[in-house]
């Protein structure tokens, strides 16, 4: 009893959950080497003139079936105790709860059945995760054992391998060459296809980012494009350019001289009409220069 005084307090059944709380129960009493007691039962001894080893052992079976009795009634609660409490031994007590709340055998086995429909069922959808798909199958795996299911760890790979989406089967196919698949335990599978799923996780992080650069590059290119590069437009109707409107023309308004043709002076003030050919190099530098102006 010593080496079991840190175990904790039984759970306390509350009306829901019975599969679970069951579980836990059970494993609590074996803990404390009771729970052969709730499988075998006790019944007191009826035949006359008992040998002294019978009493003594009678006594001690009913001194142990009130002690688990008394663990019993302390892991349900005030709302689930006037189920048990007309109950003289633990068995009868046990029974009752699960009659109640696991229900009778044909009960079960539509519950059965409706969980290996659902344990057969059961896909991963592209946008789940491996860990999270694992966790609901193997949900579905613990009901099934509690209502009595033998169910392997082979039968479970199984599943997992027929039912995981196709961007997986480069993996699969990998484990199928380099490993027994009826030695391959559902732990061992569930890192293998861990690591996988990395791999598409960091592929698609890259993709995306690289998909992220190159559009905001082009958004980059595309506003420097236009900032830089010269509209066309039709023919100013004054200087005849095509880089500017009538309206926005730098020599509207301005006098135009027939001997340069330049803006901004007449004919009687130019000061080109003086000078030969060899300045035309010259004039049109400054007609260059004009446009870049522009």
């Amino acid at each position: 009893m010593a080496e079991n005084a840190s175990l904790p307090a039984p759970p306390v059944f509350k009306g829901e959950n019975y599969n679970f709380w069951s579980v836990k129960l059970k494993a609590f009493l074996m803990a404390y080497d009771m729970w052969e007691t709730v499988e075998k039962g006790f019944e007191p001894l009826l035949q006359d003139n008992p040998t002294i080893a019978e009493m003594k052992k009678q006594k001690e079976d009913s001194t142990k079936n009130f002690k688990v009795l008394s663990f019993l009634h302390s892991a349900v609660d005030d709302s689930i105790f006037p189920r048990i409490m007309g109950a003289t031994t633990t068995k009868s007590a046990w029974d009752a709860l699960q009659e109640e709340f696991q229900g009778l055998e044909k009960v079960r086995a539509v519950k059965l059945l409706n969980l290996r429909r659902e344990f057969q069922s059961l896909t991963m959808n592209e946008e789940e995760i491996i860990k999270d798909y694992v966790s609901k199958l193997v949900k579905v795996v613990n009901e099934m054992k509690i209502y009595g299911e033998n169910i392997s760890d082979q039968m479970i790979v199984d599943n997992v391998l027929a039912s995981i989406p196709n961007k997986f089967e480069p993996r699969i196919a990998a484990i199928e060459e380099s490993k027994d698949l009826s030695k391959l335990s559902i732990n061992e599978l569930i890192g293998s296809l861990q690591a996988q799923e990395q791999i598409f996780n960091l592929k698609f992080e890259k993709s995306t980012e690289g998909a992220f650069l190159a559009r905001n590059n082009f958004k980059d290119s595309s506003s420097k494009g236009s900032k830089f590069l010269p509209r066309k437009y039709s023919p100013c109707g004054i200087c005849k350019k095509t880089s500017h409107e009538d309206k926005d023309c730098w020599h509207k308004g301005k006098p135009q001289c027939f001997k340069c043709k330049r803006f901004g002076h007449v004919q009687k003030a130019c000061r080109f009409k003086e000078q030969n050919t060899s300045n035309t190099s010259n004039l049109a530098q400054e007609k260059e220069e004009e446009e870049f102006l522009f």
